[in-house]
């Protein structure tokens, strides 16, 4: 009787400890899901701080995109579904996550499932579906290949994300945009959007509005789509089916550029007058940290600092403020600086350009055997892109 006295305390005990770190667990989702942050640019970007992979990660690898020969793989835009990796390369290319070519995805040409350029593209795994936004259209594709439907759109978009009954897409602004995002029902129809608080109504003149290369307004994180929107707006919404909420507040500080020169400047003045100022155009976000690639206007002098915002203690700091060329430090494999082109929930990914990852290796002081030897299988001319796939902790 004695030691069934005694199972039985255990047993609450430990009960109690599960349903205490349970609640625990519950009680910081909710914080984090109502937080709203506040990143000062101005504050991060004056202070330097080296981040290292191990912090982060415990395993790099290195993967040549594999594809026929007569398909060379150049590094687009990356896309991940719960089975395949998918790359803008002219077409869309499908991939196993070893990086094994499947098959391409569309083709360009004015025929039926045909697109003339791909603006932007995105993956939804519940519908197993793949979206390419062409000028004013949007074509639908199977994850096998097969082309499902196309429709026209209401509008100019360059990129577009799925949620259920709902569509977000997302246009060039120019300042006279009623939203910055836009929302369709299954039809494709205008119901509603995020109002664009940025409208600026310009003189006379010609009105430049500004486009980044490599700009990406939607992230995803947790199961849910955040919104960053056009380079120079300062705001990240979490949304959810029609209902959208402030999830972050970038202050740009003195980075950000007055809406008069941003919508309503001739070329030679926008390049001019504009380099002090920044632009994010892409923004990742994981449990720890958010990843913020800064650009300043055009002004080839001016390099891209990286920042990273720590969520917990609400700071941030800048990883590379002079060198374009530094991100997180490989301290793993001795590889090049990394800077993830997207997160999922096991990895951090990228792409490189094999030519570009051979003369970043030029002045690494310590690779690993596996990276020495994973090198000498890189040919410049022959080899396609190479993911690099960074294992999260």
């Amino acid at each position: 009787m004695k030691n069934m006295r005694s199972y039985l305390l255990l047993f609450l005990l430990l009960s109690n400890i599960s349903c205490g770190n349970s609640m625990q667990r519950d009680n910081e989702a909710k914080e984090e899901e109502e937080a709203v942050y506040t990143i000062r640019l101005e504050e991060c970007l004056n202070t330097p701080k080296a981040m290292t992979l191990s912090e982060i990660a415990d395993t790099v690898e290195y993967i040549e995109l594999k594809a026929p020969s007569s398909k060379i793989i150049v590094a687009g835009d990356i896309k991940c579904s719960k089975d395949y990796l998918f790359v803008n390369s002219g077409t869309i290319c499908q991939f196993t996550p070893e990086g094994n070519f499947i098959r391409e995805i569309g083709k360009q040409g004015q025929g039926p499932g045909e697109f003339n350029m791909i603006l932007g593209y995105s993956v939804n795994d519940e519908k197993k579906e793949l979206i390419i936004v062409d000028s004013q259209k949007v074509l639908f594709y199977s994850f096998d290949g097969s082309f499902l439907r196309s429709s026209k759109l209401p509008g100019s978009y360059f990129s577009m994300e799925r949620s259920d009954s709902i569509y977000y897409a997302a246009k060039q602004v120019f300042g006279r945009e009623k939203y910055v995002l836009t929302m369709l029902d299954n039809k494709l129809d205008t119901i509603g959007g995020i109002p664009n608080t940025c409208f600026y109504e310009p003189g006379e003149g010609f009105t430049y509005g500004t486009f980044v290369n490599g700009r990406e307004p939607f992230y995803s994180y947790k199961d849910k789509i955040y919104f960053k929107g056009f380079e120079d707006n300062d705001t990240i919404w979490r949304l959810d089916g029609p209902d959208y909420k402030v999830h972050t507040i970038i202050d740009m500080g003195k980075y950000k550029s007055p809406l008069e020169m941003t919508f309503n400047e001739r070329f030679s003045n926008f390049r001019k007058k504009l380099g002090d100022y920044y632009q994010i155009p892409r923004v990742l976000e994981d449990e720890h940290y958010m990843y913020l690639q800064c650009r300043y206007y055009y002004n080839p002098e001016m390099k891209c600092p990286r920042v990273v915002y720590d969520k917990k203690n609400r700071t941030g700091f800048v990883i590379n403020k002079e060198d374009d060329k530094v991100g997180i430090v490989d301290d793993i494999a001795g590889g090049p600086s990394f800077w993830p082109d997207i997160i999922t929930d096991e990895y951090y990914l990228s792409l490189f350009e094999p030519g570009a990852l051979l003369e970043k290796s030029e002045a690494l002081e310590s690779p690993s055997q596996a990276y020495k030897k994973f090198l000498k299988t890189i040919d410049e001319d022959k080899s396609n892109s190479i993911l690099v796939r960074v294992r999260r902790k």
